[in-house]
């Protein structure tokens, strides 16, 4: 069985355990995710396409859960999650003065300590 299938198989069994105030949540993510989108970034480095999809799929389910603003903490948890989901190091640092992060780095960025490509995925 693929890693894929496997995957596929286990959510289902997870989801026959849920209880339906449970299925209720997991049916308004994937509605969110189901919903047309369309993502798109500047090439800045680290800032691939597998990873502007992952970005922009964070910012759809916040917006599922939250009339909220996304803001800056929220933001540097979402780059740093989504970027390791699509095998980029990435870790918050000690809060510090503002670092540049590949040229692109603004005050929002501050927290970093660091976004690598990981070759060991």
């Amino acid at each position: 069985m693929t890693d894929r299938a496997t995957r596929l198989k286990n959510i289902v069994k997870i989801l026959e355990s849920l209880p339906e105030h449970r299925l209720l949540w997991v049916e308004k993510v994937t509605d969110i995710l189901n919903c047309p989108h369309s993502f798109s970034s500047r090439p800045e480095g680290f800032m691939t396409d597998d990873w502007c999809l992952a970005f922009g799929d964070a910012l759809m389910i916040h917006h599922a859960f939250s009339n909220e603003p996304f803001t800056k903490d929220k933001f540097e948890h979402a780059l740093v999650n989504t970027a390791k989901m699509v095998a980029i190091d990435a870790d918050l640092a000690p809060d510090r003065p503002a670092n540049s992060i590949g040229g692109i780095a603004k005050n929002v960025f501050r927290t970093f300590k660091g976004i690598r490509k990981n070759n060991h995925s």
